[in-house]
């Protein structure tokens, strides 16, 4: 499987998903490592948790819509625009999650 920082990586399929998730929050990218301390910064009541495992799909479509369908949302974010723009990425992250509990009330 090949990761946008360029590194290989096999995905083993027998590791439970804790096991899984560890090496991905401990190898996180430069982009990954900088949103989690914006996010973490960002003066909001909301809590963030990073690489939390939930479920065991691998496939990326199908791991959306196992989240999707239990009521998650997936967003995604080029790394450029986490380096270059980590203020309009966490603004779009925290008004979506605004976005889903005011439709919620």
């Amino acid at each position: 499987m090949r990761w946008e920082n360029g590194r290989d990586r096999t995905l083993m399929v027998a590791r439970p998903p804790a096991a899984h998730a560890r090496p991905l929050r401990k190898d996180a990218t430069y982009a990954e490592r900088r949103l989690w301390r914006a996010l973490g910064e960002a003066m909001t009541d909301w809590k963030f948790r990073r690489q939390h495992p939930v479920g065991r799909v691998e496939a990326d479509t199908k791991r959306t819509q196992f989240l999707e369908d239990r009521g998650w949302r997936a967003m995604r974010f080029w790394n450029n625009d986490v380096i270059e723009n980590i203020e309009a990425v966490v603004m779009v992250i925290i008004d979506e999650l605004e976005n889903r509990q005011a439709a919620r009330s």
